[in-house]
């Protein structure tokens, strides 16, 4: 549970996992929620969102990057933010936000929404590697009929994370992302995620 959210969409058909890991899980989901002891004292990475186009009315994917982590994330948490005259995140059921992990990470990415913010927390017991410097996960977002702006900002805040051995981390650079009105023929594609290999596979680093 994580602020009365519970992790849904894991695949326990892989095996049990054995009690240290299950133990591990636990520790990094309350260290994820209370960040603050034992934090890394130099930087640990960027995560930022991407901008994209959508008529009024229509979606768009906004997804969320990991960069210059070096190896050193297990596990990430961070709240997404919006104003609700200007676009809203789309839900897939109930108080959850229609979001997809990146299946290159090997990790699930779980999702609360509350009223305007976006709670999402990515991790897996099972996947004990490293997130990769990739796009993590993206989710949908509808643009308002009558924006109230042109560029609807998607804002990023609450960084945190968790390394390999269950430090604490939260000194990460976070940028925000935008939502920019356009005539339906010139809108990003909505629905449609093709999410880009790592950065180390694109040969980059």
């Amino acid at each position: 549970m994580l602020n009365g959210c519970g992790v849904s969409g894991m695949r326990w058909n892989c095996g049990i996992p054995g009690p240290h890991r299950i133990l591990r899980s636990l520790f990094l989901l309350l260290l994820l929620a209370w960040a603050g002891c034992g934090e890394s004292d130099s930087n640990s990475g960027t995560v930022s969102l991407n901008s994209v186009t959508a008529a009024p009315g229509q979606s768009a994917d906004v997804c969320v990057s990991l960069s210059g982590s070096h190896g050193k994330v297990d596990g990430i948490q961070m709240d997404l933010s919006w104003n609700p005259a200007c676009a809203s995140v789309n839900l897939s059921s109930g108080n959850k936000a229609m979001c997809t992990a990146n299946p290159a990470t090997g990790k699930n990415v779980s999702t609360v929404v509350i009223g305007s913010m976006l709670r999402a927390l990515m991790f897996s017991i099972l996947n004990m590697s490293p997130l990769p410097d990739a796009q993590l996960f993206c989710c949908s977002f509808t643009l308002a009929n009558a924006p109230s702006d042109r560029c609807c900002t998607i804002g990023i805040n609450d960084v945190r994370g968790s390394d390999a051995v269950g430090h604490a981390i939260t000194n990460f650079a976070a940028f925000p992302g935008r939502i920019c009105a356009v005539p339906a023929s010139t809108a990003s594609a909505a629905n449609a995620v093709a999410f880009l290999p790592p950065k180390a596979s694109r040969g980059d680093l």
